[in-house]
């Protein structure tokens, strides 16, 4: 293939989609990413997805956290971006999908994470996300935690990937713990 960039970190992912970075931090708040952005991508998003059939839902827009990498050992080395902050119900809703459209339904055994990012101040179970062990902006947030059992008081998941441990942590990029708005 000719001009693919190498955007993702994975050749495969790299030539099979389209690829729009946006520019800021991942760990100040979620106050780098301006309406502007939001708008203006989600604009483009929706234009391209439209012209090139392509299905407008979180198995197909994607961040960085959702590109594998080559190797599972490449994993943690992947980028994580747009971050805890990024308001993906907002950014869909401007693009007139409503991703918590099939809430409440009985009919269907998936699950589809949609924590409110005004109200997910970091994650429901009052957990912190953490940079080098320090507590990061309390605003809301895209993701929910995952324990090892169910309750709050519970070890988080461990991915060998991120954590050495026998549970997941805090940390912003340990994302092996930690289920975004949208998926399933």
């Amino acid at each position: 293939p000719q001009n693919v960039a190498w955007h993702a970190g994975n050749w495969y992912i790299n030539s099979h989609s389209i690829g729009i970075e946006h520019e800021g931090y991942a760990t100040v708040g979620g106050f780098w990413y301006t309406e502007n952005m939001y708008r203006s991508s989600a604009a483009l998003v929706k234009y391209l997805a439209n012209q090139y059939d392509i299905p407008l839902d979180r198995q197909h827009i994607i961040g960085h956290d959702n590109v594998p990498g080559l190797t599972p050992a490449a994993q943690k080395t992947m980028h994580w971006d747009p971050g805890t902050y990024w308001n993906w119900d907002h950014y869909f809703s401007l693009m007139g999908v409503n991703l918590r459209q099939n809430q409440g339904r009985t009919d269907s055994s998936i699950i589809t994470i949609t924590p409110d990012s005004q109200h997910n101040l970091t994650a429901d179970s009052g957990e912190k996300v953490t940079d080098a062990g320090v507590n990061l902006p309390l605003a809301g947030s895209n993701f929910v935690y995952l324990y090892q059992q169910p309750s709050f008081s519970s070890s988080l998941i461990a991915d060998k990937d991120f954590s050495s441990g026998q549970s997941g942590t805090t940390e912003k990029d340990d994302w092996g713990d930690k289920a975004v708005f949208g998926q399933q």
